[in-house]
């Protein structure tokens, strides 16, 4: 096994995607939620015209399932990056189950770079760039390392230590 020069683990830690994820999540079960209680409990109908028991059921469960799947892929989601000698490894779980290995004989060239996540990759995850940013990995701040393959793909990987990334890479001499 090779020797790790440097590793990072991130997660989505910013209070305003967790607030968006939690009530984007809930709100669809409290409004049927509340009609459920409303028309099944106090003989209230719900809707115009009123939608039936069963009806509102589906839709409580169904609203409870996706806030469950939403909160739990956002809030146990997270960017692993490893260098090794043979190469850099990034997995993005639940989305990735093993590594992505990048192989310095496909590097051509790396840099760390200031981004706009939002401006150039349509936010945060794994991203397709519009042409020609390539890809990014990301799930917070601006700041990555951009890979130019051999191939000239893009690969952009979101770090909160770039000086350690970069550091790491310049230990390994057959790339940059």
């Amino acid at each position: 096994m090779s020797e790790i020069l440097f590793e990072e683990k991130q997660k989505y830690n910013q209070i305003i995607f967790k607030l968006i994820i939690i009530v984007g999540s809930l709100m669809p079960l409290a409004v049927f939620g509340y009609g459920f209680i409303q028309q099944v409990f106090f003989g209230i109908p719900f809707g115009e015209p009123a939608a039936s028991d069963m009806v509102l059921l589906f839709s409580v469960l169904l609203s409870l399932f996706f806030a469950i799947v939403l909160m739990g892929l956002f809030f146990f989601s997270n960017l692993k990056t490893i260098v090794k000698k043979d190469g850099i490894y990034v997995k993005y779980f639940p989305f990735h189950l093993k590594f992505r290995k990048f192989e310095f004989s496909e590097i051509k060239e790396y840099y760390i770079r200031k981004y706009s996540p939002i401006l150039e990759y349509g936010g945060w995850g794994i991203r397709f760039g519009f042409s020609p940013r390539g890809m990014a990995y990301n799930v917070y701040g601006n700041m990555g390392m951009q890979l130019i393959l051999e191939d000239g793909r893009k690969v952009l990987i979101g770090t909160q230590k770039p000086n350690e990334f970069i550091v790491a890479l310049k230990k390994i001499n057959n790339i940059g």
